[in-house]
């Protein structure tokens, strides 16, 4: 009888065991899962990024976990410091509204990210380009000015140009507005703000 007691006994403590054994790798388990979709920060893309009035700015956020591993889908509440110069809408696309720079930012789970700067440009009336004619050699340089204004003819400082060449075989030109001739021949050049192009600037290659 007491053997058999003993054995009751055991077999008791064993199954008590494994009972904590198993709640242990649970909770273990459960922290582990909270940790890895806990939001610990957030971050916003583009982080600097320029719209005209009326225009249009899509962002982008994404929430990470202590790790800094993406949590996956969050739902992000998004806000503009200056709703004067721009508002944002719930899917992070911004619309411009007057000139001057706002902040973004993306909150989720009581979690903000640091705030993006949006700068709104007012309306482009027309962009002027100079030289409207230039001529140089095979490996040379040549700059062009491009100038933004707006509606009432005010200079738009600050604004964002983007440059093209009609064939980069004869020469190419960079952000800054500055082009580099590859061979002889003659290419076509403008400069463009909000969709608003200027004249056409010749650019000529000489041997």
């Amino acid at each position: 009888m007491k053997s058999m007691a003993r054995s009751k006994k055991v077999v008791s403590l064993l199954v008590c065991s494994a009972i904590g054994t198993i709640m242990l790798l649970a909770s273990s388990c459960g922290g582990s899962a909270s940790s890895a979709t806990s939001v610990s920060s957030i971050v916003v893309i583009p982080s600097v990024s320029s719209t005209t009035v009326n225009g249009h700015q899509t962002f982008t956020a994404n929430a990470l976990n202590s790790d800094s591993n993406s949590v996956g889908t969050v739902t992000f509440t998004w806000a503009s410091s200056d709703a004067n110069v721009a508002v944002i809408d719930s899917t992070g696309v911004a619309t411009g509204k007057s000139g001057g720079t706002t902040q973004i930012t993306a909150t989720s789970n009581n979690v903000t990210s640091p705030p993006v700067n949006l700068t709104v440009f007012p309306d482009v009336a027309s962009v002027s380009i100079t030289p409207i004619n230039a001529t140089i050699k095979v490996g040379q340089q040549q700059h062009f000015v491009a100038t933004a204004t707006d509606v009432k003819g005010n200079i738009i400082a600050n604004a964002v140009l983007n440059w093209s060449v009609s064939f980069s075989g004869v020469a190419t030109i960079d952000s800054s507005g500055t082009a580099t001739a590859v061979s002889v021949g003659t290419v076509l050049v403008t400069a463009s703000v909000g969709g608003v192009s200027s004249p056409i600037a010749t650019l000529n290659v000489t041997p």
